[in-house]
């Protein structure tokens, strides 16, 4: 199935993190001289909700942490059949609740459905002809 397909796609994106986590905790290796002291990204942090001191390795850790979560997801679908009750739809609406709280709490949250992955403003789209 296309589930079971994806979930081994991720299975190899929690390798391939977990290896690059491993070698940015060594000393030594190209990824621990270039990323193992590198702040993280603003938008890594406004994304996660990351502290204001997080690091990139941090980051590099989230995204692994976030794999997994799809590599579990798309290997328990691919169990399913069609009438099974998805068991993630509580959590799900759990979270947005959660995330609703918290952005509703922030005062300089902004609406970034026309910012870049800089927070830049994106140019507006040529009208089709």
């Amino acid at each position: 199935s296309a589930h079971r397909t994806v979930g081994f796609i991720e299975e190899m994106a929690v390798y391939t993190y977990s290896n690059i986590i491993q070698l940015m905790d060594t000393p030594g290796t190209k990824l621990h001289e270039a990323w193992s002291t590198k702040e993280a990204p603003e938008i890594a942090k406004v994304y996660w909700r990351m502290d204001d001191k997080a690091t990139f390795m941090d980051v590099i850790k989230q995204i692994a942490v976030d794999e997994t979560n799809h590599r579990d997801v798309n290997h328990t679908f691919a169990e399913m059949q069609w009438h099974d009750v998805n068991p993630y739809v509580n959590k799900h609406i759990q979270d947005a609740g959660k995330a609703y709280d918290y952005w509703k709490s922030k005062n300089d949250a902004v609406e970034g459905k026309n910012l870049d992955y800089l927070m830049n403003e994106k140019p507006e789209p040529k009208p089709q002809s």
